[in-house]
């Protein structure tokens, strides 16, 4: 009999071992369809100007670069390994785009395969884990996490944090200690990405629920070092946050008004994940009860969280307790921020992905003839769907082909958007365009004067004025920016900038002088101030000025590092 039973147990182990290799081909491949135009797009004026382009702290590979990058908050944020994977791109690709969005491309396809191997440890089924890696890697709520180069962060983290949940599941099932500190490492790296990765020590509560796992004192001690580092890296995103002044005023807003508000950003997360029409890189501002729909999605949000409490009670349905509580979970750090965001999705999702995809095979599995008809229906209806979402996703990769196309799509479906006037003004400017740069410049300023942004949009306009080779119209934009914000390091540069090719060099020095006390690590500051000087006759400092430019300009600016070198050696005589 053990004889016999090998015989048939070999094969059946055989067929599944092969049902998941194809799976993974399967999920490699349809993702990397949907998302091939990503690799024909370019870089965006939407931080990756900040991120990459111009980003000083990526362009030298250095000990003392790499150490800064791991000992400082870059924008609001603690990232080292995400500005570190720029860096290695940076050193041996420079500024080819390509490269930036073919390795978000094969972190999502890792992603994808790793959310595979997630759900089939916890469920042991092929088909379950087939949808929701499909789910998960086509929908097009996703495309902002991977065609933006500057969400790196997103798929980086991701990668860890799903490598860390499938190696602690090996861990559960083999008791295998070097699984368990392999989590951790993991882990801990995913925190290295991005802090939102501390959500990853509650999904572990929740894995070992489903297993039926029993809650005891091993348990709880063996989460202690997953709850520490989430609890330390929070503290370090709270400090990052404030260093960079993210963190904004204290809210005003009464406790009912911001249940409304989380409701109607979980809300939308919700139904866009069910149909994902009006995607855009920027929504309007969330209004809580002032919206209509803020009356809609506080029942079924507070519905679906009862749900869940109610299974867990009756100790029934695990499988969709599991999903409802792993969506909450995992999009709780991103609710205080009050806007609505595709990237917020990308890990969430799929608690509301693994609770369709349980329906789906509950109803395959079923051999009830009156349902068979059911189980067709679904079945066009799973094929139908994944065949939009891919169709979805390709049209959506194109949209983020240039900074003109995403910022056309935005104000296509969310015309009220001053933000989007002002990068798309940018996006002409870096054109030549400036006739058409200052008409979105206009239209920002138009919609929202007294905006608090509204510094920017006339900066913007003033470098197009300034471009165009108006000068006065270009300083008087530069003092209405000062008016809103006096420590404008950026609006006085330009003013300077302004004067020196109108022909007044001492008051450009004055407004250089300003700027760098300020900002002292703009290199273009010190460049401009240097001819400034030249032209008052004051050698010496602008001798010193250019030694400053040297500093601080990225190594990619090499015509005019050879110019500052030149002039020092000429003025140094």
């Amino acid at each position: 009999m053990k004889v016999a039973g090998n015989s048939i147990s070999t094969p059946i182990h055989k067929m599944k071992k092969h049902k998941i290799i194809l799976s993974l081909c399967l999920v490699l491949a349809v993702l990397s369809i949907s998302y091939l135009p990503c690799l024909k797009n370019d870089f965006i004026n939407w931080d990756d100007q900040q991120y990459v382009t111009e980003n000083k702290l990526i362009m030298e590979w250095s000990g003392g670069n790499i150490e800064t990058i791991f000992n400082s908050f870059y924008m609001g944020h603690y990232h080292p390994l995400t500005l570190l994977s720029y860096s290695l791109e940076y050193r041996f690709f420079k500024l080819n785009p390509l490269i930036y969005h073919l390795t978000n491309l094969i972190l999502h396809l890792m992603n994808g395969l790793l959310v595979f191997l997630f759900i089939f440890l916890l469920r042991g089924e092929v088909l379950t884990s087939l949808m929701v890696s499909l789910l998960f890697g086509i929908h097009p709520l996703h495309v902002e996490s991977v065609a933006w180069i500057s969400e790196r962060k997103d798929v980086l983290y991701s990668f860890f944090f799903l490598g860390s949940m499938v190696v602690y599941l090996k861990y559960l099932k083999t008791k295998g200690g070097k699984y368990y500190f392999l989590s951790l490492i993991l882990f801990f790296l995913s925190l290295l990405s991005k802090s939102m990765a501390a959500t990853l020590s509650v999904v572990l509560f929740l894995c070992d629920y489903l297993l039926h796992r029993k809650f005891d004192r091993k348990c709880l001690i063996e989460k202690i070092p997953f709850l520490a580092m989430a609890f330390i890296f929070g503290i370090i995103a709270l400090f990052a946050q404030e260093s960079s002044g993210m963190t904004g005023p204290k809210s005003s807003l009464s406790f009912f008004k911001n249940i409304f508000i989380f409701c109607e950003v979980l809300g939308s997360y919700f139904s866009k994940l069910i149909l994902p029409i009006k995607l855009s890189c920027l929504y309007p501002s969330v209004k809580g009860i002032e919206g209509p729909w803020s009356y809609v999605y506080l029942p079924v949000i507070v519905g679906f969280l009862i749900t869940g409490i109610v299974l867990i009670i009756l100790g029934k349905y695990k499988n969709v307790t599991f999903g409802i509580f792993f969506f909450f979970a995992t999009t709780l750090p991103v609710l205080p921020i009050k806007i609505v965001a595709d990237r917020y999705t990308y890990i969430p999702s799929i608690g509301l992905f693994f609770i369709a995809a349980e329906g789906f095979s509950w109803l395959y599995r079923s051999r009830t003839e009156r349902i068979k008809i059911i189980k067709i229906i679904a079945a066009t209806l799973l094929i139908g769907i994944l065949g939009t979402f891919s169709y979805l996703t390709w049209g959506r990769c194109q949209v983020w082909r240039d900074s003109l196309s995403l910022w056309d799509d935005v104000l296509k479906k969310y015309p009220n958007t001053p933000i989007a006037y002002n990068n798309r003004g940018e996006a002409y400017l870096r054109k030549g365009d400036y006739e058409r740069a200052i008409a979105n410049y206009n239209q920002a300023l138009r919609m929202d004067p007294d905006y608090k942004r509204a510094n920017y949009f006339y900066v913007n306009r003033g470098t197009a004025y300034l471009m165009k080779g108006d000068y006065e119209r270009a300083i008087a934009d530069y003092h209405q920016a000062l008016k809103i914000k006096p420590n404008d390091a950026n609006a006085y540069h330009h003013r300077g900038t302004a004067y020196l090719y109108k022909g007044d060099p001492e008051r450009a020095i004055a407004d250089f002088n300003k700027a760098l006390e300020i900002n002292s690590r703009n290199a273009e500051t010190y460049f401009n101030k240097a001819l400034a000087c030249e032209k008052t006759g004051d050698l010496k400092e602008a001798l010193e000025s250019y030694k400053g430019f040297i500093e601080n300009v990225p190594p990619q600016y090499a015509a005019h590092i050879n110019y500052a070198k030149k002039r020092i050696r000429e003025l140094s005589r």
